[in-house]
């Protein structure tokens, strides 16, 4: 399965507004591979077992990853330079693309 930075991104998302999430590794494939990746990556504290993952909060990285793409288009324009370059690209990576696209909006590059 692959990285899908739209999902983990909707998890971040999700998971800073609502609280704990619970994602089925059964029922939601997908979104419970994302959710370990997060999880592995240290950006939210979760617990597993065989049945899925419950994530509990952003840790300090997720809140740091999530605010550097929070805003649509800072996102769709990491995105699109991703893709450009390589197709894709690590999580410090995509954080870093985006945190350039928002240093330079604001004039700061």
């Amino acid at each position: 399965m692959r990285r899908d930075f739209d999902l983990i991104r909707t998890i971040l998302l999700g998971v800073e507004e609502d609280g704990a999430k619970a994602f089925s590794r059964a029922e939601e494939p997908t979104l419970y591979y994302q959710a370990m990746l997060l999880h592995e990556a240290g950006y939210v504290r979760a617990v597993t077992d065989d049945q899925g993952i419950t994530v509990f909060r952003l840790t300090r990285s997720g809140h740091d990853f999530l605010d550097s793409v929070r805003d649509d288009s800072i996102w769709n324009s990491t995105k699109d330079r991703v893709r450009k370059v390589s197709g894709s690209a690590s999580l410090e990576v995509v954080k870093a693309v985006a945190e350039s696209i928002t240093k330079a909006m604001l004039g700061l590059s």
